[in-house]
């Protein structure tokens, strides 16, 4: 590293007042060049990025004396993404104030040849500090406002005085000039010699050769202009132009850290600034080798940082609640989602034990195994009084194994933030009303908050959409065919009103249910494979698949009496509704776990119980039903068998009837008898005439024999 003071190779000097021009250069440890990545930062002065700035240059907005070379994110300016354009050499101003004199100046290089954010080895990351005196006030170099009033000017080499200019040649009536033993003032001089190394004070100015009192006055030397200086030269190209001016110093280095601008809000435990964030309170200051003292940090707050280190750049943080469970505070890479974020949480219990963890979060579902291990915290605390939890730590705002938050700040100072609260002292599920997010302008203090996305009543009302489809109405559509003989003869438009009551009731709650898991698909957030959320979707897919096969097949329903219908459609239709039934019980029954986990303290009874309750009555009306119809049936057919039939009436005598009535007719009958019963809708199977469940044909009543004849006519 090396320091210049306009073309000026300084050395192990710098200059009070001036503004230097610092050029870092990297070398491998073969010598060679080498590009790498840094952050650079001065204890005293300003350190300014070139104009622009060009490509591999970003300054700090909040912070003057410090400059990112070769920053990595395409979101900031001046990043360079491909880690073979990295530079090997920059150039920076360093502007020092008056009041630097005598004091050292320490440049800190923090420096990397690629992103370091999990390849971080001890070859790649490099520390480098340049440490020089600022020279005293009363130095050569020192800008003129920074030397103390009535003082000497330092001595220096005068520049050549301009040549004088060559006196008018008199009119030729004008007398010449009388003869002087000393050369006239205005007589052309030789040009000056190299000035010696200790050059004498500049004598005083000639005074005017005397005259004779009659001779007539000189006509006055009209003054020649002085040639313009020459322009000044750039120091360094790219560089824009730095005018380094020795008649005034440059303005002074605000204090690291800046005071609280009027718009932060003080802090009541020490800290520069704090906000009212939602239910928390964060306090903060940018800076500064320690924390402030207080509660929480102790009344002795080690030094996170020495030497160079205390450059580096450190925010402190405390947030504090009105809760006697955890506090926490994170720095997401969306404040419109809980993740991928960096996390802080801690609880203290109430004898006085203290839980802080590091969490990287990214999911919902927050876990043991997302604590960070070595955690890159540089101090961290939490105690808890009167209700109130404070949590405390310290970070670096340039932290490379932050992985969602390496930068804390944008380029505006803007960090963006969410917390966190439970009244219990564990890692659960927050209440609904306790987590907030937004961006805040670490200088100013100004929030903006994000509106939070509560999915509690969406969950609530999946909730209810799935239990009134598969709990209450698709159950009961598929018992109505089932007891059909309950509403014997009863016919609507053609068709036996338990087909429609079958109709409505499915395609009812087919509706139901994808209004259900369309309001899951589009709210709900992709769960994390291996959670209870996760079985529970994969659970409603495999139920959705089933009915829609379901429908597909009722729609497809082959004739009544066919073997196709007898031997394939109706166990494949009348089983696939069984297993949609008590697959979609078992879903409805973990969906109220999966809501019981991620509502803070949600009851889980209060949909077991219900839920619980319908699926039993359900199953207990369904067997007393089939119980009573195999009682009806059985006496029914009792009945039939004991029946006696009047002499004269019986089936061989109507036989004889018919033969005889064709007889009459001239018709030589071929007879062919079948006698059976006929129970219909007593069964489930078809009837033997065709009636059937999904024809919405049968009545259900057992009646007498039924005779049938075929009667074959002669050729």
């Amino acid at each position: 590293m090396a320091a210049y003071l306009g073309e000026e190779n300084l050395g192990a000097r710098l200059c009070p007042g001036q503004a230097h021009v610092l050029e870092v250069s990297y070398l491998a440890s073969n010598g060679a060049p080498e590009g790498r990545r840094a952050l650079l930062t001065s204890s005293l002065g300003s350190l300014e990025a070139p104009a622009g700035p060009p490509p591999g240059y970003l300054q700090d907005p909040n912070c003057g004396n410090r400059v990112y070379l070769a920053p990595h994110s395409s979101s900031l300016p001046g990043f360079i993404e491909n880690d073979a354009e990295i530079l090997n050499t920059y150039r920076l101003t360093l502007r020092l104030p008056c009041d630097a004199a005598g004091k050292e100046v320490s440049v800190v290089s923090s420096s990397a040849t690629h992103e370091c954010l999990t390849n971080c080895g001890i070859s790649n990351i490099r520390l480098g500090t340049w440490t020089v005196t600022v020279d005293p006030v009363t130095s050569d170099c020192a800008a003129a406002a920074c030397r103390p009033p009535g003082s000497p000017p330092p001595p220096a080499s005068p520049p050549p005085p301009p040549p004088s200019p060559k006196p008018p040649t008199p009119p030729p009536s004008s007398p010449p000039p009388p003869p002087s033993p000393s050369p006239p003032a205005d007589a052309p001089r030789q040009p000056p010699s190299p000035p010696s190394p200790q050059p004498s004070p500049p004598s005083p100015q000639p005074s005017p050769p005397p005259t004779s009192p009659n001779a007539p006055p000189l006509p006055l030397a009209p003054k020649a202009p002085r040639a313009p200086p020459p322009p000044p030269r750039p120091p360094f190209p790219p560089l824009a132009p730095v005018i380094l001016s020795e008649e005034g110093a440059a303005p002074p280095n605000p204090p690291m850290p800046p005071a609280p601008p009027s718009s932060c809000a003080p802090s009541t435990l020490g800290y520069r600034c704090s906000q009212a964030l939602g239910k928390v309170v964060v306090h903060w200051t940018l800076g500064g080798a320690a924390p402030p003292p207080n509660a929480c940090t102790g009344p002795s707050p080690e030094a996170l940082a020495s030497g160079e280190e205390a450059f580096m750049g450190l925010a402190h943080f405390a947030v504090a609640s009105d809760v006697s469970g955890y506090v926490s505070l994170g720095f997401p890479e969306d404040p419109a989602s809980m993740f991928d974020a960096d996390m802080v949480l801690g609880w203290a219990t109430p004898d006085g034990r203290g839980t802080v963890d590091l969490y990287h979060v990214t999911s919902y579902e927050m876990a043991s195994t997302d604590i960070v291990r070595p955690s890159w915290l540089l101090a961290s605390g939490v105690v808890e009084g009167n209700g109130t939890t404070t949590l405390c730590f310290s970070r670096r705002m340039s932290e490379p194994r932050a992985k969602s938050s390496p930068l804390l700040l944008d380029t505006s100072g803007v960090m963006r933030y969410s917390w966190a609260i439970s009244p219990q002292d564990a890692l659960v599920e927050h209440p609904p009303d306790g987590y907030g997010a937004g961006i805040i302008n670490m200088q100013s203090g100004a929030a903006t908050q994000e509106e939070i996305k509560d999915n509690s009543g969406v969950m609530i009302a999946h909730g209810v959409l799935m239990a009134v489809a598969w709990v209450l109405m698709l159950p009961l559509g598929a018992m109505v065919p089932a007891h059909r003989w309950i509403l014997p003869g009863k016919v609507v438009a053609g068709k036996a009103i338990w087909f429609w009551l079958h109709m409505i009731l499915q395609l009812g709650g087919f509706a139901v249910f994808a209004a259900g898991f369309i309001l899951a698909l589009v709210r709900f957030d992709r769960p994390v494979a291996g959670t209870l959320a996760s079985k529970h979707a994969i659970m409603g897919y495999v139920v959705c698949g089933l009915v829609g096969t379901q429908v597909l097949v009722a729609f497809v329903r082959p004739d009544p009496g066919t073997m196709l219908r007898n031997r394939l459609w109706n166990p494949l239709h009348f089983n696939l509704g069984r297993a949609c039934t008590l697959l979609a019980w078992a879903t409805c029954l973990v969906g109220a776990a999966v809501h019981a986990d991620s509502i803070y303290r949600a009851p889980i009874a209060a949909w077991v119980a219900p839920l619980g309750a319908v699926m039993g009555v359900l199953l207990l009306t369904d067997w007393a039903l089939r119980d009573a119809r195999s009682r009806r049936t059985d006496r029914e057919l009792h009945d039939m068998r004991s029946r006696r039939y009047e002499p004269g009436s019986g089936p061989a005598n109507q036989i004889k009837q018919v033969v005889k009535d064709d007889a009459a007719k001239g018709q030589v009958p071929s007879v062919a008898v079948m006698a059976h019963p006929k129970v219909d809708g007593n069964s489930g199977t078809d009837s033997p005439t065709g009636g059937d469940r999904s024809s919405g044909e049968g009545s259900g009543e057992v009646r007498d024999v039924r005779i049938t004849l075929q009667v074959a006519q002669p050729k």
